[in-house]
């Protein structure tokens, strides 16, 4: 009984009572999406009768990331803003609550329960659902702009769309795209950053735990490896868009193990840790 009174406190205040900062994210990225309508216009230009941008396009907007970087290919490197912006405001909006939680109410809990594992747990729940929360966030934000522009209402992704953006041309697979086989994979890349952030705010403290994981997506954007597991949250490095990209399903296995990993090695540092004398 006492473990769901973590959990449904966690999400009440971690989640619920936080509706201020995901509604912002949610105008944020409705307004990340304005520049859709220069492009077409600069499109329309090119190509005739070019048709309105679906509302997959707009998904995909925010995702597109960048092709990979070859040093030798002479080409300028390039980080993909947008993209880093998505995943940095996620970092920033989960990177204080369980830190502030445990140096006030939450040490009282701790200590009426008698079972540490309660709290450990109840945040990591916390930080998947935040996950989860902030891409559904993010999915609103950009419908809701397709819609009042006048984007056709169909989450294909248009044939001509990722050529305005930074994909590999001569990797592209043939259209159609299954948008929803990459997007599958961006929850739980957020999750495993989430639980990472999580368990090295505890270790190093919250600013410090923000600028490792941070310096840790740039460096994927620099580096194809699947280690780097922003790179199975960016479509121009998915196998669904091109040939020699990520596998979605393989991103999702490697998120889940290393959540795992992550959730196991917070407890058994969380058990030990001194949490009485853990300076505010």
């Amino acid at each position: 009984m006492m473990f769901y009174k973590f959990i449904r406190y966690d999400l009440m205040y971690g989640l619920l009572y936080r509706w201020r900062a995901y509604a912002l994210t949610f105008l944020l990225f409705t307004l990340s999406c304005s520049p859709m309508i220069s492009l077409h216009h600069r499109a329309s230009q090119t190509f005739v009768n070019l048709p309105s941008f679906t509302y997959g396009d707009h998904i995909l907007y925010l995702f597109a990331g960048m092709k990979e970087y070859i040093p030798s290919s002479g080409e300028r490197f390039f980080l993909p803003t947008l993209w880093i912006f998505v995943i940095l405001l996620f970092l920033y909006l989960t990177l204080y609550y369980p830190y502030r939680e445990l140096m006030g109410f939450g040490k009282q809990m701790i200590v009426l329960s008698q079972h540490r594992v309660y709290w450990w747990i109840s945040k990591c729940v916390w930080a998947v659902s935040s996950a989860f929360l902030y891409s559904v966030v993010l999915v609103a934000a950009a419908l809701l702009f397709a819609y009042f522009t006048g984007a056709e209402s169909c989450f294909a992704v248009s044939e001509l769309f990722p050529s305005f953006l930074p994909f590999a041309a001569d990797s592209l697979h043939a259209y159609p795209w299954n948008l929803f086989s990459f997007f599958a994979a961006v929850p739980f890349v957020f999750m495993l950053l989430g639980l990472l952030e999580l368990l090295l705010s505890l270790i190093l403290r919250p600013i410090f735990s923000f600028v490792i994981v941070s310096a840790y997506v740039l460096l994927g954007t620099y580096f194809k490896f699947p280690v780097f597991i922003g790179n199975f949250a960016m479509a121009a490095r998915s196998e669904v868009f091109v040939s020699d990209g990520f596998s979605p399903s393989t991103g999702i296995l490697i998120c889940c193990f290393g959540s795992v990993i992550t959730i196991c090695a917070g407890w058994l540092y969380f058990r030990r840790m001194d949490i009485m004398s853990t300076e505010h």
